[in-house]
């Protein structure tokens, strides 16, 4: 990378807009090492929050120890500006270019990690794609669960339909693993406490919210609905809401945007749910969760009893 140029007043502003939206894991230190910015990549590599990283000293934040060595050893002018390293198991590119003054006076430096896996375009194509195959197989395992559960069915029926559904799940399970998504612990639990009442379902995909909204309102909640972030933003504020089946991505305002403007409103994890309904493995880690806003995972495709379990595990835990 060549380097920027700019005055003392225009590296703040100027540096964030190119790096939030940035397809690899960029942040920003200041000519004494201390972490000014970092977009939503790098926080997701290694499993950090805005506020715990934040003005603190580049080499107290806890990451890899070779990737502190490279950033500490080569914020100035004249060293190297790039480095091949390994860490979380993948080989990743670090680019470094640090950021004058127009008299040339050093401010700091942008870092760049690229990482088709866990960064950039390779993770957001993994991405966009298991949603796409998700979606059609979300409504496959939902219709099937709805149908099963009809009280006129004959057996035969239920007993095909079972069946779609165990070869749903088996098939996303092939799926996840040829995209490397791995699983870890689920966060749900089964707990016999029902307290909440309304509902809203916040996904851009309208045979998702059929779907759920279908099996809440036979267990008898009141539902609404939004097709992204801002619209439950807007809806929220003339509502009376007990929780949120967020999905994370979506156009306009995705849900950990969304999940994160609630929480600086004042809407804690204690007094307003918010569920993460993805197929992404990332959010199966609580820490992880939490420290986006959400309260527990819901899983895609999934079964109405995890819907079931998972609304009696967040009622329970709000007494």
């Amino acid at each position: 990378m060549d380097s920027f140029t700019l005055t003392t007043n225009e590296q703040h502003h100027f540096l964030q807009a190119v790096t939030k939206y940035s397809d690899t894991a960029d942040f920003i230190l200041d000519q004494n090492n201390v972490l000014k910015f970092a977009n939503d990549h790098f926080l997701e590599l290694f499993n950090l929050d805005e506020e715990s990283v934040d003005n603190q000293t580049f080499s107290d934040i806890n990451i890899p120890d070779n990737l502190k060595s490279f950033v500490l050893n080569s914020n100035s002018i004249t060293q190297k500006k790039d480095a091949e390293l390994t860490f979380n198991n993948h080989r990743v590119t670090c680019r470094r270019a640090p950021v004058t003054t127009h008299d040339g006076q050093l401010l700091g430096s942008l870092f760049k990690i690229s990482d088709h896996v866990l960064t950039g375009k390779g993770k957001k194509e993994k991405r966009d794609w298991l949603h796409e195959i998700n979606t059609p197989l979300n409504a496959i395992v939902g219709y099937s669960e709805i149908l099963k559960n009809q009280e006129d069915i004959s057996e035969e029926n239920r007993e095909y339909l079972e069946t779609i559904n165990t070869q749903s799940f088996e098939l996303r399970t092939k799926i996840q693993n040829l995209l490397s998504d791995q699983d870890s612990g689920n966060v749900n639990s089964s707990q016999q406490k029902k307290e909440i009442k309304h509902v809203m379902i916040v996904d851009d995909v309208p045979i998702n919210r059929t779907v759920l909204k279908i099996m809440l309102k036979r267990m008898g909640y009141e539902v609404s609905e939004a097709v992204n972030g801002q619209e439950a933003l807007n809806k929220f504020e003339n509502q009376t809401v007990d929780l949120i089946l967020m999905d994370i991505s979506m156009p306009v305002m995705d849900g950990l945007e969304a999940a994160k403007k609630l929480r600086k409103n004042g809407y804690s994890l204690e007094n307003l749910p918010i569920v993460a309904v993805t197929a992404s493995s990332f959010y199966n880690n609580k820490e992880t969760l939490h420290s986006k806003g959400f309260n527990a995972l819901l899983r895609k495709p999934f079964k109405e009893k995890d819907l079931t379990d998972i609304l009696y595990t967040v009622s329970a835990k709000l007494n």
